[in-house]
């Protein structure tokens, strides 16, 4: 059963975990999917509103009507998002911002923003913990922006570094991408808000705490 962490009469927010796939995809063979997870587990029929890597576990978003479904997509727009990303080296400063366009298989790039944030740094290993909000929901787009920024995350074994994730799994026994959607943050019609946050599953929070960094956190609010 997928962890439900909100729930009403017009849309519910699963905490999906890490190597579990949102929907039916012509480049998967999986046979396994969230969105039928969660139908099966609510006997009735649910609406993907966004999606998130197979990878990266935390908040995902399902509308229970299709009118609800129109109403969250629009939404999204005037939302936020708030991502734990567990990244190699030390960024030199508290506080940063990339612009750059991605590009997705034979389609022109597309503009997109993400602003970081430093939670912790630790020497040893050299490695820091940070918010990311992307401003906008590009393929990979977090993934992508920390390695061009010189930081990829860990165990990213698309835009990461091969030799360094062997070396976090083999010394620090982490098994999976170091990313976690921890906090969604919707602004819904008539000037509504609904925040939803999602707890570390324990394969970050075990070799996070392993190495001194906080597991528990409080998003920013901006």
């Amino acid at each position: 059963m997928l962890p439900i962490l909100f729930q009403d009469e017009r849309f519910v927010v699963v905490n999906k975990p890490s190597g579990l796939i949102v929907h039916r995809t012509k480049i998967s063979d999986d046979t396994t999917f969230a969105l039928q997870m969660l139908r099966d587990q609510l006997k009735q029929r649910v609406w993907p509103v966004h999606r998130i890597d197979r990878a990266t576990s935390g908040c995902l978003l399902f509308a229970l009507s299709p009118t609800w479904a129109k109403t969250l997509q629009s939404a999204l727009h005037k939302s936020t998002k708030h991502y734990i990303a567990w990244v190699r080296g030390l960024p030199k400063e508290d506080r940063f911002t990339v612009d750059r366009p991605i590009k997705v298989g034979n389609k022109e790039p597309q503009m997109a923003t993400t602003h970081f944030r430093v939670i912790q740094r630790r020497t040893e290993p050299r490695s820091a913990l940070l918010w990311a909000q992307p401003l906008t929901g590009r393929h990979h787009q977090i993934r992508r922006h920390l390695n061009y920024a010189s930081h990829p995350i860990l165990l990213d074994s698309s835009h990461g570094d091969t030799r360094v994730n062997h070396e976090w799994r083999e010394t620090h026994g982490l098994l999976r991408l170091a990313l976690h959607a921890h906090t969604l943050t919707l602004a819904l019609p008539e000037n509504e808000i609904v925040r939803v946050t999602a707890p570390l599953p324990e394969s970050l929070s075990a070799p996070l705490s392993r190495l001194g960094f906080p597991t528990t956190f409080t998003s920013p609010r901006e």
